[in-house]
Parts: structure tokens; C-alpha cells; sequence
């Protein structure tokens, strides 16, 4: 139940975005059950099951954030701001859109940046459960669910980390769990 506890905390403790991504995948972890995957006879429907499951709460979440942030702008138009919204809304797409190409490099619009700054802030968020929980046991438990649940890779070829991944590793978080147990002894 520990283990539970424990990644609820790290998606609650980090962020609304961990909480509403992350949260999801906390769900499937099961404390009294071996865990998906690890029995031989586990079958593919099983696997399928809970793979519909988290992705499908996931995509409820974005409906849902999308629905709140859809209603805000209603509102906003509906006070007379609906111009001045369209243009920041505007702003905002082609910002990301040039980030995303690559077209800007730099301080500003660097793809692997804002990689750097996601995970960075996804490392403090588990420092910070692992300070709420004082139990580097659960954490660990909890990321090497990560890798079974959400099929990610515990410790990705560097090319991956540095231009796609936006979270610490498996593998990083463990070790962040390690240190935060030695540092209590």
C-alpha cells in the first residue's frame, strides 16, 4: 500500500501536469498484485487491458483540461477579449511550431532545452515526494512500474534522452531514490 501512497504523492506533489499525466499510470499500480508483465502466463489481453486503461484516462484528462481551458476562452470572448485572445492564442501556436522545428536555436525555441528544464523540474518533484513520503523504497518501486507499465525505457540511448526525453530516467530516478536512502543513514 506503501508503493500506492508513494506515487500518488509523486504525482501530486510535482506538479497539475504530473498529477493529470502521470496520475493515470498510478492508478494501475496494483501493491497486492505482482505486477503486469512479470508472470509468464500473463496474457495479452491482460496487457491490452491495462494499456486501454492508462491511455485512455490519460486522453480523458486532456479532454477534461481541454474542456475547462475551452470554457475559459468562451468566457474570456464573451467579456470581449475574443480578439486580443486569437491573437495570443495565434502567437502561441507559431512559437511552438518554430520550436518544434528546430528553427530557432538558442536560448529561446531549442527543442532539447526545454527538455532539460521539463526534467529538471520532474527531478524536483521527486525530491520533494521523496521528502513528503520518507520511503525511498516505494519510490523506487514506483519508477521501476514506470518502465513495466508505460513500456519507457529505464536508461535510453543518450540521442533519445537529449532530444525527446522530458523526464529523468528510470534508471537517474532510482538512483535518486539510492542517494535520498543513504543521505537518511
Amino acid at each position: 500500500m506503501t508503493a500506492l501512497f508513494a506515487g500518488l504523492a509523486f504525482g501530486l506533489v510535482g506538479s497539475a501536469h504530473c498529477a493529470t499525466m502521470c496520475g493515470p499510470l498510478v492508478m494501475l499500480a496494483n501493491p497486492r498484485g505482482a505486477g503486469l508483465g512479470t508472470h509468464p502466463a500473463c496474457s495479452q489481453r491482460r496487457i491490452a487491458g491495462h494499456a486501454a486503461l492508462y491511455h485512455g484516462a490519460r486522453a480523458s484528462m486532456y479532454v477534461a483540461l481541454g474542456a475547462i481551458v475551452g470554457l475559459a476562452g468562451g468566457a474570456l470572448t464573451h467579456m470581449g477579449f475574443g480578439r486580443a485572445l486569437a491573437v495570443f492564442a495565434g502567437v502561441a501556436l507559431v512559437l511552438q511550431a518554430v520550436s518544434a522545428a528546430g528553427i530557432v536555436h538558442g536560448r529561446l525555441g531549442s527543442p532539447t532545452l526545454g527538455n532539460v528544464v521539463s526534467r529538471r523540474y520532474e527531478s524536483e518533484a521527486d525530491w520533494s515526494a521523496l521528502r513528503t513520503t520518507h520511503d525511498p523504497a516505494a519510490a523506487a518501486s514506483v519508477f521501476r512500474k514506470f518502465a513495466r507499465y508505460d513500456l519507457v525505457q529505464p536508461n535510453p540511448p543518450l540521442w533519445s534522452y537529449i532530444w525527446i526525453d522530458d523526464h529523468p530516467t528510470v534508471v537517474q530516478r532510482i538512483a535518486m531514490a539510492r542517494a535520498y536512502a543513504a543521505r537518511r543513514h
